[in-house]
């Protein structure tokens, strides 16, 4: 491919704003995240409210009920009013989802038009520093050495990359086995309910909770061997002797200690769990800069050069 060191100039303005790109594009896939989470209880709410309006329009139990006491019609009436309440307050939340929806197709379509131009420019530049080195330029040592950094940050980035979404993968597990010990802890701490009582309702989610337990310990030693943040290790460390004394999770004649135990550290370790996620993203988008630094200015000292 023929290239002009004008070409390279021009190529390489346009990706200058990807960076900036990236950020609004990461911002706007938190956004989408947290509008997603509120728009899921407000769905099921509509869908409830409409059930309700269709068992009663159809005839049954409740619509029998209520025209006993001669209220069909306001009851009805009463419900038409919530199903439209609660599809008003699922719209308003959906319309600022789509809207959403839209910008960040916008911009993953202009990123996608950059990557085209990256791709473009690194083939240009290969093709200038094949050159460079065929002719002894004596810029050819520097680049060489500029070129072994951008392929070391380029692993590094992909080994960060991996790490978050492990990291997410704990945080997601974390929040399971809370929502499993919350079906036990709260029977267990009720005074009124005696033990042997609950003892047939336990067995099924210590079965799960013990399975949730030793996926997180496998997904806990993947990303102590992926986090190249010492912080996060440290932490890493920390979820590693929170899941030791889990093991093994809730045994039958311990039940009662071992959930009041586990209960009270999980609020903790979520947290941990969170911090660790969020300090890989933060190495994870600190290497990206530098890779990208580097190869700005790797970009620029190619291009500058007189063949």
């Amino acid at each position: 491919m023929a290239y002009t060191d004008e070409q390279l100039i021009e190529l390489q303005k346009k990706l200058d704003r990807r960076e900036s790109l990236n950020k609004t594009i990461r911002s706007l896939f938190l956004k989408k995240e947290e509008l997603e989470k509120r728009l899921k209880p407000l769905d099921e709410a509509r869908i409830k409210e409409y059930s309700d309006v269709e068992k009663l329009e159809k005839g049954g139990i409740k619509s029998f009920f209520y025209s006993l006491l001669g209220q069909e019609a306001e009851r009805l009436k009463k419900e038409k009013y919530e199903a439209l309440e609660a599809d008003e307050k699922y719209q308003a939340v959906y319309k600022e989802y789509a809207a959403l929806c839209d910008n960040l197709g916008f911009y993953l379509d202009d990123l996608k038009e950059l990557d085209e131009c990256e791709k473009t420019l690194d083939s240009l530049i290969s093709e200038k520093v094949f050159l460079m080195k065929k002719t002894r330029h004596p810029l050819t040592e520097e680049t060489e050495r500029t070129e072994k950094l951008l392929i070391a940050l380029s692993d590094r980035i992909n080994t960060a990359e991996q790490s978050v979404y492990t990291a997410k993968e704990i945080k997601e597990i974390i929040t399971e086995l809370c929502s499993i010990l919350d079906e036990i802890y709260y029977p267990i701490a009720d005074r009124s309910m005696e033990v042997k009582n609950i003892d047939p309702m336990i067995g099924s989610y210590v079965k799960r909770g013990r399975s949730l337990c030793k996926a997180l310990d496998e997904q806990l030693k993947i990303l102590e061997k992926q986090a190249c943040d010492s912080e996060a290790k440290k932490q890493i460390r920390e979820l590693s002797l929170f899941v030791d004394g889990l093991a093994p999770l809730l045994p039958e004649k311990k039940v009662v200690t071992q959930v009041h135990y586990v209960y009270g550290k999980i609020s903790e370790n979520k947290r941990r769990a969170s911090a660790v996620e969020f300090m890989l993203i933060e190495f994870y988008n600190e290497k990206r800069s530098e890779f990208f630094d580097v190869k700005k200015r790797f970009i620029e000292m190619v291009t500058q050069a007189k063949l």
